[in-house]
């Protein structure tokens, strides 16, 4: 044959093999966001909670906490895939942050701990862990923290802007109280966190500070953190309306 003609053939058959594969993708793409449950669309996460009222605030309605029957409803709610309790701390929380060479003052401020199951975290949670006996405490901050010290705090205090990097020069001295004891730990920042708006530290550790220096049987769930299909499905909207939660 013509070796143009041969050229021109074996250049229309790759060509057209090529578009083949492609429109074969395509369509299984297509196929998996539409008609499977995967993970080819994200997730999306709220925390409801209940709304407090000036009659909360007077001691004349009851709790805002959920209670387990409250739960187990809205885990079976067809748009809901997971949902967890925020668990938190039982104990008095004194956080003292300060840098050893002096150059930013000391801040002094009443904290409080929580933890939720790992992948509800939107953070890297490496080295998150604790084991008895340890003075180090890992902690994942909200962005929100050092948003506020970033264009709060600083600008009223005249003390330098901080970086996530450099957060970690700091001391974050954790004074523990409660049950008639108290103890000093050290707080490790390893990450920071835009989904959820509280300090998060170890389940193993919290647990740990509800027995030693808090009362567990007191412990209520305030919060809970939600995985959803779709956070704009209208019947999540009036769910949420219908029962007087809030969200983020």
């Amino acid at each position: 044959q013509n070796i143009f003609t041969l050229a021109f053939s074996a250049l229309g058959a790759i060509l057209g093999f090529t578009l083949l594969l492609i429109t074969l993708q395509l369509f299984t793409d297509v196929d998996t966001i539409f008609n499977h449950d995967s993970d080819a669309i994200d997730s999306e996460f709220l925390v409801l909670k209940k709304h407090v009222s000036t009659l909360n605030t007077i001691g004349l309605t009851g709790s805002t906490a959920f209670d387990a029957d409250e739960i187990e409803e809205i885990k079976n709610q067809d748009f809901i895939k997971d949902i967890a309790p925020f668990n938190n701390g039982t104990f008095e929380v004194m956080a003292v942050l300060g840098m050893e060479d002096g150059k930013f003052p000391p801040m002094k401020s009443l904290a409080f701990f929580e933890t939720v199951p790992d992948h509800f975290i939107d953070a890297e949670t490496n080295n998150w862990g604790w084991k008895k006996g340890a003075t180090q405490v890992p902690i994942i901050l909200p962005n929100t923290y050092l948003d506020a010290y970033n264009f709060g705090i600083a600008q009223a205090a005249g003390t330098p802007q901080v970086s996530k990097g450099i957060i970690g020069a700091f001391s974050i001295k954790l004074e523990v109280s409660g049950n008639g004891k108290k103890a000093v730990y050290q707080g490790n920042v390893i990450n920071f966190s835009d989904r959820i708006n509280s300090i998060l530290v170890p389940k193993s550790f919290l647990d740990f500070a509800n027995l030693e220096y808090g009362t567990p049987s007191k412990q209520e769930t305030f919060r809970v953190i939600v995985e959803v299909t779709d956070a704009n499905d209208p019947s999540l909207k009036k769910y949420i309306e219908d029962n007087g939660y809030e969200t983020n």
